[in-house]
């Protein structure tokens, strides 16, 4: 429960993160939808990334943040964040794109699915105890 708790907070500064990313390619940058869910994910992801390894799932190696070790999470990340961003993509779609709700609000509702996705891939897989 602590570790959920310690990545729910991870998983809210990723979010602030990726929110903003996203208003911004999509209000400032005039990006449209899909793209800008893209860009602000691909960002977000290593934000929650180091968030992530510097609070939630510290390890023995955990102060070098350049090892072997280390890019190879990365890319377990990234890995994670691909099928993440597939969800996303397709909530926003099915809810924005289909339905018709705010995209906003159904970026805060993809979120949260996802953020429940990304949760359990770390603990099962990429950080799951030996």
């Amino acid at each position: 429960m602590k570790k959920f708790l310690s990545y729910l907070v991870v998983g809210g500064l990723a979010t602030l993160v990726e929110w903003t990313c996203y208003w911004i390619f999509r209000n400032s940058a005039s990006m449209r939808y899909m793209a800008a869910v893209v860009f602000a994910l691909v960002i977000s992801t290593f934000s929650n990334w180091l968030f992530g390894r510097l609070i939630t799932f510290r390890r023995s190696h955990a102060s070098s943040l350049i090892s072997p070790k280390i890019l190879l999470e990365i890319l377990q990340v990234y890995m994670a964040s691909m099928v993440g961003l597939g969800l996303n993509v397709f909530i926003m779609w099915l809810l924005h794109g289909q339905i018709h709700i705010p995209d906003m609000l159904s970026k805060m509702i993809a979120t949260g699915i996802v953020f429940l996705y990304n949760y359990f891939i770390r603990i099962l897989v990429i950080y799951r105890e030996k």
